[in-house]
């Protein structure tokens, strides 16, 4: 999340003397020595040219916030003129005068906005609309066309920051558009085979890989700077700017004047009844599933049973045990991807199901290795695993029928 400091503000200073970098310095209570800002970019026009010295004439004093006294990277948002709404009644007296219905007293006022990108701290906002400020003449002017490149330019701020310290290109990988490497995209027609899709899978394996290691490496910013964070490393065009129109406040919501609180579920086609008992079941809670699915799901439910009521999920040395129902689970999840959807699709793409259960068979694999090792060291009581063998080699006999039969050979 981004730390939030204009409480522990004393005083600070701002130079934007020198074009496209900003210095200064800033005197945080509890410590002795100010924050050292040496950062690119520039604030908007405002401030831009000028040097800014500001006050709080009420700090806290609180614990000394933990920022590295260097603080190097990029400029965010940084204005004297953000307008916001200020309380003229403290917040608790406020609050008790919302509760009985009536509105406080606020006034609109200018907003110290200061925001930047630290190398070692991530994002830094002092935000604040009762400084006691000061500003110098400037010592060069930022032109209404400037203004706009800069306002683009902070808006990059976190690319431009995220490309310091991961090295990551927000440019979109090319290796998809690659000649005989052909993997689908959405807005492409070329026909996909098992292996096509083979790659296009794999692919879209490797994106959320990357995409969870950005999630934990950005997990301490907040919601909105960890989104814009984790779509500019990864190249979504697309997705930035649905953000982009999201934080401007222009995402607009249809409802129904008459009927604001009702919304509507568009309903899923029916199922094919020439094809039920073969493509899909209903199951005893009304849900359509492909036979051979539900299949693996009943198993793992057993087995998961079976493990919880004989307390061997649990302990440290069993973890073929844990290996070997998270496996079992993936398996699950696999055939119900490829499988599923069958009830409703009349034509189904004979190579991504082909695609989807060979993934399925490769963790089937992986589930009977880990019922041998459980077998090995004695985990697992031998009736047990008599049983889920049985189940798996059942459900490869399947699975392979399956592949037969889309590959049309």
């Amino acid at each position: 999340m981004a730390w939030r400091i204009s409480d522990s503000v004393i005083r600070g200073e701002i130079d934007n003397l020198q074009k496209g970098r900003v210095t200064g310095r800033i005197w945080l209570a509890g410590r002795q020595e100010p924050l050292e800002l040496d950062l690119q970019g520039n604030p908007l026009r405002d401030l831009a040219g000028h040097q800014l010295t500001f006050e709080n004439p009420d700090p806290a004093p609180g614990h000394p916030v933990d920022l590295n006294p260097q603080q190097r990277g990029i400029v965010g948002d940084m204005t004297a003129s953000r307008k916001v709404r200020v309380l003229e009644v403290p917040v608790e007296e406020a609050l008790a005068m919302d509760k009985s219905g009536i509105k406080a007293p606020e006034h609109t006022a200018n907003c110290l906005y200061l925001e930047w990108y630290s190398d070692n701290n991530g994002r830094i906002v002092i935000e604040n609309a009762s400084f006691l400020l000061s500003i110098t003449e400037p010592a060069w002017k930022m032109s209404a066309q400037e203004q706009k490149k800069q306002c683009r330019a902070n808006a990059s701020a976190m690319e431009r920051w995220l490309v310091r310290l991961t090295n990551v290109s927000s440019t979109v990988s090319k290796e998809s558009e690659a000649g005989d490497n052909h993997i689908w995209t959405p807005d492409d027609d070329a026909p996909m085979d098992e292996f096509a899709w083979e790659k296009f899978l794999k692919a879209s394996d490797k994106r959320t890989d990357r995409y969870m290691e950005l999630f934990e490496q950005f997990k301490n910013l907040d919601d909105e700077s960890r989104d814009w964070a984790i779509a500019r490393a990864m190249g979504w065009a697309k997705i930035e700017s649905y953000l982009e129109e999201r934080d401007k406040g222009k995402m607009e919501v249809e409802t129904n004047p008459a009927h604001e609180d009702i919304f509507i579920e568009p309903s899923e086609p029916e199922p094919n009844s020439l094809t039920e008992g073969i493509d899909w079941i209903r199951t005893a809670d009304g849900d359509i599933r492909h036979p051979l699915a539900q299949r693996a799901f009943e198993m793992v439910i057993g087995m998961s049973h079976d493990l919880k009521k004989q307390e061997l999920n649990d302990k440290p040395e069993n973890k073929p045990v844990r290996d070997m129902l998270f496996a079992a689970q993936i398996l699950g999840a696999k055939l119900a991807g490829a499988l599923n959807g069958l009830a409703r699709d009349h034509e189904p793409d004979d190579g991504f199901v082909v695609a989807y259960l060979k993934r399925a068979l490769k963790y089937l694999h992986a589930t009977i290795k880990h019922c041998e090792l459980a077998q090995q060291n004695h985990l697992v009581p031998p009736a047990f695993l008599a049983r889920y063998k049985r189940d798996l080699f059942s459900i490869r006999e399947e699975i392979l029928r399956l592949m037969k039969k889309y590959r049309k050979t």
